[in-house]
């Protein structure tokens, strides 16, 4: 497998390290699924990438 071959990038947890890893991998042009067992701590994280990315763009 190689880079090319990627389609889309499941991320399991939203929490500190979840959140910026699946924010990398949609900045780099990668569809991504961001899961956690927690609702609380989903929508945590996509505030989080939300607040993140709006600084970066």
């Amino acid at each position: 497998m190689n880079l090319t071959t990627i389609r889309t990038i499941g991320n399991l947890g939203a929490g500190t390290m979840g959140h910026a890893t699946a924010l990398q991998f949609a900045m780099a042009g990668y569809p991504v699924i961001l899961v956690d067992q927690n609702n609380e701590a989903l929508d945590n994280g996509m505030a989080l990438i939300k607040k993140r990315s709006a600084h970066i763009c």
